[in-house]
This record gives C-alpha cells, structure tokens and sequence, in this order.
C-alpha cells in the first residue's frame, strides 16, 4: 500500500512512489480539502485510469496491479502531472 495527502496548497504530499511489476497496490489519498477545478480529479495513465474526485474529508482508493515497469504519472483527468509513480522488475 502506498498513501499521500491532498490539500489545495501543496497538492499531493509525497508525490513520488516506487513498486513493483506484478504486485497489486493499493494508493490512498486522503483528502483534507476539496480539489477545484480540473485538479478537482486524479488518475494514474496506464495503471488507474479512472478519474476520482478528490472530495474533503474523504479517502480516494486507487486498486491495480503494475503489468510493466516505468514511470507513471499521476494526474489530473485532463493530464495535468502531480506526481509520479516508478514500476520496477
């Protein structure tokens, strides 16, 4: 399981995570404020590609299992990058 916070002012805190291919993970955000605007959402291309809304007071549980190693971005619905998670062998 990997975890971070969101808040308006710093956005996602850690922002930089590293698991492995082949391995179910499970990222949690717990959600201090609301987001607004487009970075009113988050996904992860190529490993959670769902949009979820970042709601205050909520935990956003992304579920997906890693099928090749890189780097990912986590983003906004629109593609905007927040953070990055690294797939490895």
């Amino acid at each position: 399981m990997i975890k971070t916070q969101y808040t308006l002012s710093q956005d996602i805190v850690p922002n930089r995570f590293t698991v492995k291919k082949g391995v179910p993970v499970r990222f949690e955000v717990d959600v201090k404020e609301s987001g607004q605007g487009c970075m009113s959402t988050i996904m992860i291309p190529g490993l959670y590609n769902n949009p979820e809304y970042l709601q205050g007071g909520a935990k956003v549980v992304m579920a997906f299992t890693p099928e090749e190693a890189g780097d990912f971005d986590i983003t906004c619905a629109m593609g905007v990058p927040r953070g990055i998670i690294t797939v490895t062998n």
